[in-house]
């Protein structure tokens, strides 16, 4: 499941841990929670970006910057 649990907090400032978690509250658990990591595809996420493109270009690129990370940390822990 996606969860902020697979966002590594060590180096990140509490402003954007507060920021990461209010992205994710508001705008990814809803829809896209619910999905395991390894079973999201291309496909999901591009739906979920068009059906979220009335959202302000700099909210897109915040939802993106944390799925980044979340999908990151999954890799790297992944190599253990």
């Amino acid at each position: 499941m996606i969860t902020l649990n697979l966002v590594t907090t060590k180096g990140l400032a509490p402003s954007t841990l507060r920021n990461y978690r209010i992205i994710y509250n508001s705008h990814i658990k809803q829809e896209l929670g619910n999905y395991k990591i390894v079973k999201l595809k291309y496909p999901t996420l591009q739906k979920y970006f068009n059906n979220n493109a009335s959202l302000s270009i700099g909210v897109q690129s915040n939802i993106k910057n944390v799925l980044n990370n979340v999908f990151k940390y999954a890799c790297k822990m992944l190599l253990y």
